[in-house]
């Protein structure tokens, strides 16, 4: 699915020596959570896209929330730490599941807890740890088991992503950001965590704003932000909206008819 959408303030952009300059195109990808096949089929959309762009720089920019949730956390995280396609350079940005992943991994048993609540079973079973149920008998047993299955590489992977990434006239981030604070002051909570305060702000940020987290039915391309967290694991598109010069330009998969829930 294909669409092209601008506002007021991105002609206004466009038009302004002093904006940001944008060399290229930019893929930016909202909240996978554990949807492989998804994520293959968006891939190749991007790829089939970027060969018809032709020439230029292109960069594939994941806002997060890979695992959790949706049933191949492991086969996703797999995928893209190895993932060096020849037409674009990948990046990768921390989100709130990553956060508490690591969290989980470092050797926290109350991060355990709670990731258990929010999608954490899903990928716990994708790399292969069963008897769940020892999260109400012997947390620390599982926890062990969780460490022994979760290979290092992929660690190391989820540690190398940043908070924000910025591609012209657009800030690429998990969450959002705080209203009225400048960028550099951002704290990581509020890039990963975020949610009705800045959903709710209608005036100006510094940039636009790229981000996932809070799940929106289609795409929203305002004047302040962009919303790409169209809901995947829950049955909707997985969705990625690629910036440059032209406008934004929406990217999606084919819903599926029957959500997937966490059981």
């Amino acid at each position: 699915m294909f669409g092209i959408f601008k506002n007021k303030n991105q002609e206004r952009n466009q038009g302004s020596d002093s904006d940001p300059i944008m060399e290229g195109h930019a893929y930016v990808i909202g909240d996978i959570h554990g949807c492989y096949d998804e994520l293959c089929e968006l891939l190749d959309l991007i790829e089939a896209d970027a060969k018809m762009l032709g020439a230029g720089p292109k960069q594939i920019i994941f806002l997060g929330d890979l695992m959790d949730r949706g049933p191949k956390s492991n086969e996703v995280i797999e995928l893209l730490s190895n993932f060096k396609p020849s037409y674009a350079e990948p990046v990768f940005i921390m989100g709130n599941h990553e956060e508490v992943f690591l969290k989980v991994l470092a050797g926290s048993v109350s991060a355990l807890m709670s990731w258990f609540e929010f999608g954490g079973r899903s990928c716990v079973r994708s790399y292969g740890v069963k008897n769940l149920g020892e999260i109400h008998t012997n947390a620390d047993s599982l926890l062990f088991r969780i460490q022994e299955k979760v290979p290092p590489r992929h660690i190391e992977f989820i540690e190398s992503f940043q908070d924000m990434h910025q591609f012209g006239p657009y800030l690429c981030v998990h969450a959002g950001i705080k209203p009225r604070v400048a960028i550099e002051k951002q704290s990581s909570r509020d890039l990963r965590w975020i949610r009705n305060e800045f959903m709710a702000y209608k005036k100006q940020h510094p940039l636009i704003i790229v981000h996932g987290h809070t799940i929106v039915e289609t795409v929203e391309v305002l004047p302040n932000r962009i919303a790409v967290d169209t809901g995947t694991y829950d049955g909707g598109p997985l969705t990625a909206v690629r910036l440059g010069n032209d406008g934004p330009h929406i990217l999606q998969t084919v819903p599926k008819s029957v959500p997937k829930k966490e059981i």
